[in-house]
């Protein structure tokens, strides 16, 4: 294996969060093409609003049949949900606009309808944040813990950031 050298401190631009997006939509109404361009959307809009690196972000999407979704005791599954887990440490306002960054980038990638795009940000503390073997440092702290992140995580993050997120 070619020996790499790992260093983020070019890519990392600080106060980043290492979130965890939740995308829940009716089941078959997304294909894989329109999936990538919401993960890529929601990673921009996180990255740029946060000034984290992108391969922190995390999108999961879920599949949700009709029968399982209910708003207001009716079923209701025309809406697509993204629950963002987030570090927390940001004001209303920088949430705010983030929400809409985020919003018109994954209307705008799927063109899908603005009003049924509907986004939480769910605020974590980092010591409750385990990302490759170890908890999750106080802000302004990153830089620093990513470069004590052991040998095997440091590949797997070169591996994110070269796009080889799928090989083993």
């Amino acid at each position: 294996m070619k020996e790499k050298t790992f260093s983020l401190h070019s890519r990392f631009t600080g106060g980043g969060n290492m979130p965890t997006y939740n995308v829940y939509v009716k089941a078959d109404s997304l294909n894989d093409d329109q999936k990538q361009r919401a993960a890529q959307a929601i990673t921009r809009a996180h990255s740029d609003s946060t000034g984290a690196p992108e391969f922190y972000v995390q999108v999961i999407f879920h599949e949700i049949l009709d029968s399982n979704r209910y708003v207001g005791g009716y079923r209701f599954n025309r809406h697509m949900w993204i629950r963002g887990d987030v570090r927390v440490g940001r004001t209303a306002e920088q949430r705010r606009e983030w929400m809409l960054k985020m919003i018109k980038n994954v209307s705008e990638s799927i063109n899908r309808d603005i009003n049924s795009i509907w986004i939480d940000l769910c605020g974590i503390e980092p010591e409750s944040i385990l990302k490759y073997g170890q908890v999750f440092p106080p802000a302004g702290q990153e830089k620093e813990w990513l470069e004590s992140l052991p040998d095997g995580a440091k590949e797997i993050i070169n591996d994110l950031i070269d796009g080889k997120g799928n090989s083993n």
